[in-house]
């Protein structure tokens, strides 16, 4: 269990697409992250005391305890990220990924090993080119030229 960074704030644009890419990450993420300590990045530092806010802790709990089923029970056999949609049909992938790029900002040290492997960075770019284009920049920083070429081309 490893939370490395006390949470400071929260992200101003908590959607349910932005919650489930958070989930998503916590639960794919290469180190379990103490559930304290995730609704605190969530909620604040102060976690509800209202009937609707532990409703809604309980219904984040939940959400995390889905994504976890369907992604390690059922071996991802019915997971599908929740994306925004606009009214034509649009999927945006963008909040999704802000969600989980969340995560992974918030515990760096824990997810370190996923960019220092080429083959792991790889798997990230969907979700890393989907963040700000300056996110981008901060994460690739010092990585090798064919690294940062890539990401470009992403």
């Amino acid at each position: 269990m490893l939370a490395r960074r006390p949470a400071r704030h929260r992200t101003a644009n908590w959607t349910v697409s932005a919650i489930n890419g958070f989930c998503a990450a916590l639960v794919v993420g290469p180190e379990r992250i103490a559930t304290e300590a995730w609704l605190r990045v969530t909620f604040g530092p102060s976690l509800p005391t209202t009937p609707m806010g532990l409703a809604a802790v309980q219904a984040v709990l939940d959400h995390r305890n889905a994504v976890h089923r369907d992604l390690h029970i059922d071996q991802g056999q019915r997971w599908r990220p929740i994306y925004m949609r606009t009214d034509d049909g649009t999927v945006l992938a963008q909040p999704w990924a802000v969600g989980f790029m969340f995560a992974v900002k918030h515990w760096p040290v824990a997810w370190r090993p996923m960019f220092e492997r080429n083959d792991h960075v790889g798997l990230m770019l969907p979700i890393i080119t989907c963040s700000e284009a300056k996110e981008v920049e901060k994460l690739i920083a010092g990585r090798p030229q064919e690294v940062r070429d890539h990401v470009g081309r992403a």
